[in-house]
């Protein structure tokens, strides 16, 4: 069975998202989503499905992405895989037996299936069949890395990567325990500390060798957490403190006081085998030639 967990805010595509992830899986009495409603009463979005479970909150009361990727995850009730993804997607037919024949086909121990989808524009126009396989890109003016989805030819195998797209993510659900979703993060340096924490903890990250889910990147017209709460850059500063501390980049005044305990590092694999494997130094804010073209290889 497949647990998936989807973070809506305030978005209306919503409804053909959870109507098309049902549809087009071949086994969806296997399938159970679990979705955090983030709305106010003048959107009319709601989400009614037998095979769904609804947290409603009012946009007002949210605390953003990870918060509602956190709270999403109090729905599941021990489903053995886990598909983490957004309000604003589409499926291949038969994605369920898809995604585990690409978990099956991975060489690790504790696989996770992770890329940038290729794009659709509602209501079901594919505008692309190309994976973006996952890179570094850059350091902001926070010091945290942002990375970049890279298209190459299809891989004859899963290929292996450091980073994770928190909007396709699939894996056992064994991760859940080992690495809970830190409700404390805001937005930007999601993606990375996620990854850190789960390659410390022994998992492994690849990029599929087909096209199984696509997401709207365009077009968008739903309202963003950041535009309607003012008092955001405070839930983003404390949530760049915790990303410093964990990847321990040059500290900031009040960050030792940052409490990590239960998401924090892994004892598995270090930050710093981490950090040679990525091809990033988070602290000397480097990245290396492989880190940019998104070519790692396995490490034990």
């Amino acid at each position: 069975m497949i647990f998936v967990n989807i973070a809506c805010y305030r978005d209306p595509e919503i409804v053909p998202t959870l109507a098309d992830l049902f549809r087009k899986a071949r086994h969806p009495e296997r399938i159970t989503a679990g979705v955090v409603l983030q709305t106010m009463p003048s959107d009319g979005i709601d989400v009614v499905h037998p095979r769904a479970r609804v947290a409603r909150v009012g946009a007002d009361q949210s605390m953003g992405a990870c918060w509602a990727r956190a709270l999403g995850y109090l729905l599941w009730q021990g489903e053995p895989f886990v598909l983490q993804t957004d309000s604003h997607m589409r499926f291949a037919p038969d994605w369920d037996l898809r995604l585990m024949a690409q978990l099956e086909a991975c060489p690790a121990r504790k696989p996770i299936i992770t890329a940038y989808p290729p794009g659709y524009e509602p209501p079901d126009t594919l505008t692309t069949m190309d994976t973006a396989f996952l890179a570094a890109k850059e350091f902001n003016h926070h010091g945290v890395l942002l990375q970049q989805g890279l298209v190459e030819p299809p891989p004859p195998t899963p290929k292996p990567t450091a980073f994770l797209a928190a909007g396709f993510l699939f894996g056992s659900a064994a991760w859940l325990r080992e690495a809970p979703y830190d409700p404390k993060l805001y937005f930007h340096g999601e993606e990375i500390t996620l990854a850190a924490r789960l390659w410390t903890h022994g998992w492994d990250f690849f990029g599929p060798t087909e096209p199984i889910v696509w997401h709207q990147y365009d077009k968008i017209v739903r309202p963003l957490h950041w535009s309607d709460n003012r008092e955001w850059g405070d839930l983003d500063a404390l949530s760049l403190a915790r990303i410093r501390r964990l990847l321990d980049m040059t500290p900031q005044e009040g960050d030792e006081v940052v409490d990590l305990s239960g998401y924090d590092l892994g004892s598995v694999r270090t930050l710093a085998q981490y950090q040679a494997m990525s091809g990033v130094d988070f602290r000397a804010q480097t990245i290396a030639p492989h880190a940019l073209a998104g070519q790692f290889s396995l490490v034990p």
